[in-house]
């Protein structure tokens, strides 16, 4: 377990920072296999600024031809919050919050630049 009792869990050969992190990857794989979704990317590294503040969100998928970037939390820390704050100002695509249990907590929508 870390700081924030989270448990490492394994799910197809792949180690998830946690329990929940590895139970949305389940979700995603079904809907990738039955065609709703693409995967394209575990833990994509996303620089937001100019000074190249890194995010990494769990997840990067493609629905309906457009780029989701999706985040399992528990619960939020200061740091992602102001993570968070950034994102809505710097990124170019939305990020997904969804709780441990799948459920969509928040979409973070970018500002119009």
């Amino acid at each position: 377990m870390n700081k924030y009792r989270n448990k490492k869990t394994v799910f197809e050969g792949v180690t998830y920072d946690s329990k929940a992190e590895a139970k949305y990857a389940q979700i995603l794989k079904f809907m990738e296999r039955s065609g709703a979704i693409k995967i394209l990317e575990r833990q994509p590294k996303v620089y937001l600024t100019e000074a190249r503040i890194l995010v990494k969100p769990d997840f990067l998928i493609q629905e309906d031809g457009e780029k989701r970037y999706i985040d399992v939390k528990g619960y939020e820390t200061s740091i992602f919050r102001i993570k968070k704050r950034l994102w809505k100002f710097y990124a170019e695509h939305p990020l997904y919050l969804v709780d441990i249990n799948g459920k969509l907590i928040e979409i973070v929508t970018p500002k119009p630049r």
